[in-house]
């Protein structure tokens, strides 16, 4: 724990912390866990399906979309034909959207070309106009796509790990990675939805 405060490294659909030894835990909104102890702790992170520690969907939150992003949020609604609240619907159609070479293109180099008006954003210029982009791009709109249909959603950071060595997994700068995370209310949980292209991991 540098200066002896640190966010816990937690593996996705943590619900149980045991073993730790810090003086105070401290849970944000989000479910992030901050700890304060001595310099080094060691702790088991029990993790499945089911509840976690992540908190469950705050709709002022998990539903909020900039106003700036919805005129191309809504121009992509209209020609996927999503309906609102359509959870199914919504994953099936936004992820073949995404990975359909065709359309989309993943790159990580984004130009400087010159905005169609004063109204267009990064963002708007992905979906509408370039449509190639790195992780965070196609994390960014799935998230605000999701939300415009009234389905909570969250962005996430971390790693995507592949390589192996032996029995273990080595985690380099390049398995930095963004997705989104979606809510599903049968199981009150968050659940991993990345929709960048699958080629990201070759490059």
């Amino acid at each position: 724990l540098p200066g002896r405060s640190a966010l816990l490294p937690l593996p996705t659909g943590c619900g149980r912390l045991e073993n730790l030894s810090a003086w105070l835990l401290q849970k944000n909104t989000l479910g992030a866990v901050l700890a304060q102890g001595p310099g080094v702790v060691v702790f088991d992170a029990l993790y499945g399906p089911g509840p976690t520690i992540d908190s469950p969907a705050d709709l002022s939150l998990d539903l909020h979309v900039p106003p700036k992003e919805t005129n191309a949020l809504d121009q992509v609604i209209a020609e996927l034909q999503l309906k609102p609240q359509n959870r199914k619907q919504a994953l099936q159609i936004l992820s073949g959207f995404f990975q359909d070479t065709n359309k989309f293109r993943y790159r990580t180099w984004q130009g400087f070309g010159k905005p169609l008006s004063t109204n267009e954003t990064p963002l708007s210029r992905f979906l509408l106009r370039t449509r190639a982009g790195h992780c965070e791009y196609f994390a960014t709109a799935t998230v605000l796509l999701l939300r415009q249909l009234g389905i909570p959603a969250r962005y996430a950071v971390g790693y995507a790990v592949t390589e192996s060595s032996g029995q273990k997994y080595v985690v380099r700068q390049r398995d930095a990675h963004a997705w989104c995370l979606v809510w599903n209310e049968n199981s009150r949980t968050w659940q991993d939805f990345d929709t960048t292209p699958a080629l990201w991991t070759k490059t």
